[in-house]
């Protein structure tokens, strides 16, 4: 499915950076006000709707309302930060043959690779240039530290728009010390005291947790210990209530607009 845009010249900035790329559908959308605070993800982008992590798909949920967008970064054998969730190619591309890791492969081998929808794969830099929201920078390994370090050095205004994230406290610990003025974020699957322990170890401004284990008061201490907390996955209206009634300050979801919409729905008076 081609998702919807309205953003002024979104069609020539996915074309500038994906000069294969299909046309998407252009629909004049009208953003309603917002009636929900919690700050929405788009995880991967909006990828319920477009290729995870390709330009298409940070653009459609930049469009879609998201305030921020989640991106993760693995490096290539030259050392170059690149924006893909798997050590491989072959899920993306639905080809069990692309298995070579992205480690072995040079940068042009790898933004040469026709991705579905003619997208190709981004990295760090061309993802900078492309968006103007929030990003949430999740580090899938450590070596990529010190690259993520030196880009945004050499982009001191785009720091301010970034939250470094990872599963990992090593990378986290790392990043502490090479980004230190960069905020950081802890993802955890399930809240639990040794998480929030692992969060305050490393300083950390954000504790991005699966739902199990939350409830509004572990929330309300952890932020007023310095600590948002971030739910996920946001996946329909039962969990935007949920988000809701736990008091979280953010949610990540795989399509922001609709997440927006329930959020919305649920903060809506009567």
């Amino acid at each position: 499915m081609t998702p919807p845009s309205a953003r002024p010249g979104l069609q020539a900035r996915v074309a500038d950076r994906q000069p294969d790329a299909a046309e998407p559908q252009t629909v004049e959308l009208e953003e309603p006000p917002r009636l929900s605070t919690i700050k929405v993800t788009g995880h991967r982008g909006a990828m319920a709707l477009a290729l995870e992590n390709s330009a298409l798909s940070l653009l459609t949920a930049e469009q879609h309302g998201a305030d921020e967008l989640e991106i993760d970064i693995r490096l290539s054998a030259d050392d170059v930060a690149v924006v893909v969730h798997d050590t491989s190619l072959a899920r993306i591309c639905g080809d069990p043959g692309l298995d070579a890791k992205l480690r072995a492969l040079d940068w042009r081998e790898i933004e040469a690779v026709e991705l579905p929808d003619g997208q190709r794969v981004l990295n760090l830099e061309q993802v900078l240039d492309l968006t103007t929201a929030h990003l949430q920078v999740e580090i899938k390994e450590s070596d990529a530290v010190a690259v993520v370090a030196a880009e945004l050095d050499r982009r001191p205004d785009d720091r301010q728009r970034c939250l470094i994230a990872s599963f990992s406290i090593d990378i986290l610990r790392q990043v502490q010390i090479h980004i230190p003025d960069v905020p950081r974020g802890l993802i955890v699957n399930r809240y639990s005291h040794e998480a929030a322990d692992h969060a305050h170890s490393v300083r950390a401004e954000w504790l991005l947790s699966g739902w199990h284990g939350l409830d509004a008061e572990t929330v309300d201490t952890l932020a007023a210990s310095g600590v948002s907390v971030g739910g996920w996955p946001l996946r329909d209206a039962a969990d935007a209530a949920l988000a809701t009634e736990l008091g979280v300050a953010g949610i990540t979801a795989d399509d922001p607009g609709a997440a927006r919409r329930w959020l919305d729905q649920v903060a809506a008076p009567g």
